[in-house]
């Protein structure tokens, strides 16, 4: 979870407010290994994809990066926005 939580981190420095699913997806594109940890990934044909947004795997993706909000959240460095799913960096700037 400490490395999903850096990874977070590292995203929200650089973009202040972010959508959950925004930055789930965005995420994933950069680190696919993180997720492939979790069980939140697909195998197709031998080879690991990013799950399909709407799938029992892709809303375990998501859960991941809510947890890691969570903790940044308890430290002081993010806001959730629960009823608009967006995140806010409240930290210090990077």
């Amino acid at each position: 979870m400490d490395r999903m939580v850096n990874a977070v981190t590292e995203y929200l420095c650089r973009h202040r407010s972010v959508g959950l699913l925004r930055l789930t997806l965005d995420l994933m594109r950069r680190r696919l290994d993180l997720f492939a940890e979790i069980g939140a990934v697909e195998v197709v044909k031998g080879v690991v994809a990013p799950p399909t947004p709407g799938t029992d795997t892709w809303w375990r993706a998501v859960a991941a990066v809510r947890e890691a909000v969570y903790v940044l959240r308890e430290r002081g460095l993010a806001q959730y926005v629960k009823e608009a799913e967006v995140v806010n960096w409240t930290g210090p700037p990077c």
